[in-house]
C-alpha cells in the first residue's frame, strides 16, 4: 500500500512537469561514445528506493513505474527522462521566454519542450559531445533549436 502512493506522488511529479516522454521522441541508438537506451522500471524496482527516498525527505526523487530514456556516454548515465529529471528542470520551463541559451543537450528533453512553448522564440544549445549533437539533434529538430 505504502509503495503505491509513493507511486502516486511519482506520477503527480511527471503530470506537473510536462515534459513529453523521451522514449516516444528518441529511439535507442548509438553514435561513437554516447547511447540512448530504454528502460523499464517496475513496481518492484522502484519500491526500496522510493522508501529511501521518502525517509530521506527527497520526495523529488521518487520514481514510478514505467518506461525511460537515458543518455549515457561511455557507459555512464549523463541523462534519464525520470521523474526526478524532469521536476528539477521543471523551473526551467516554467521561467523561459525569448531567446534560451541551454547547457548541453542532454535527451534533448528540455530543448524539445522549450520549443513547443509560444513564448519561447529561439533556443541555442551549446554542447560539446559531437556524438550526442549527431545522435539526439535530428530526433528534436525545430525552427526555434
Amino acid at each position: 500500500m505504502k509503495t503505491e502512493f509513493l507511486e502516486t506522488i511519482a506520477m503527480a511529479n511527471i503530470r506537473r512537469s510536462n515534459y513529453d516522454s523521451m522514449c516516444e521522441v528518441i529511439p535507442p541508438g548509438v553514435s561513437g561514445s554516447a547511447q540512448i537506451r530504454h528502460f523499464t522500471l517496475t513496481s518492484d524496482s522502484v519500491a526500496l528506493p522510493n522508501l529511501r527516498a521518502m525517509r530521506d525527505g527527497f520526495c523529488e526523487f521518487l520514481c514510478c513505474p514505467g518506461k525511460y530514456a537515458a543518455l549515457t556516454i561511455d557507459g555512464k548515465t549523463v541523462m534519464s527522462d525520470t521523474p526526478m529529471e524532469r521536476l528539477t528542470n521543471h523551473w526551467i520551463a516554467q521561467a523561459a521566454f525569448g531567446r534560451v541559451l541551454i547547457a548541453g543537450l542532454g535527451l534533448g528533453m528540455v530543448p524539445y519542450h522549450l520549443a513547443q512553448l509560444s513564448r519561447v522564440d529561439l533556443i541555442d544549445i551549446v554542447e560539446i559531445n559531437p556524438d550526442v549533437i549527431q545522435l539526439v539533434h535530428p530526433r528534436i529538430s525545430h525552427p526555434k533549436i
